[in-house]
């Protein structure tokens, strides 16, 4: 079910700019141009790092029940080529064999995944730039100095180990 979930939020990071891709994808695609032209081209544009050019999203993959399991791979194959190598790597694609095999996919998919849907996408018109993340708030722990005397003994003997090293090379 983690692969569906991890699935389910890339999809919520692209929902606000999906149909601006399809439409840029087409029509960079009758351009004949490259697939790596094409990806590079709309990451660029949309200022995205990936992004999916399949027709599916999460939302419309239940109005084909009988097909969701070709479906949701044909929406894992839009995605571009940084998203495909992680799915490919997490074989997102047999664990959908599994769970259509096993006549679940469906249910986790309407029950598991798609309620998380309102609270997962990215309003960037809210997003900051040049923020802080307080860490010695949280992280920082007081460590009381050394007494001085301690410090200059180090020094001290710091000093008399670099002059003995200069001693042999003299």
């Amino acid at each position: 079910m983690l692969p569906l979930v991890v699935l389910r939020r890339l999809d919520c990071v692209l929902h606000a700019s999906k149909k601006e891709v399809l439409a840029d994808y087409e029509a960079l695609k009758a351009k004949e141009l490259s697939a790596d032209v094409i990806e590079k081209t709309i990451n660029r544009k949309f200022k995205l790092n990936f992004h999916n050019t399949s027709r599916f999203t999460f939302a419309n993959l239940l109005d084909d029940p009988s097909k969701l399991a070709a479906n949701l791979v044909n929406y894992m194959a839009g995605y571009s080529n940084k998203a495909r190598k992680i799915i490919d790597h997490f074989k997102f694609a047999e664990e959908i064999e599994k769970l259509d095999a096993a006549n679940r996919l469906f249910e986790i998919i309407k029950e598991e995944v798609l309620p998380y849907r309102s609270d997962a996408w990215i309003d960037h018109t809210k997003t900051k730039v040049g923020y802080e993340i307080p860490f010695n708030r949280h992280f920082y722990q007081y460590q009381a100095p050394r007494e001085l005397a301690a410090i200059e003994a180090d020094i001290k003997a710091l000093e008399a180990s670099i002059m003995a090293m200069l001693q042999e090379v003299v």
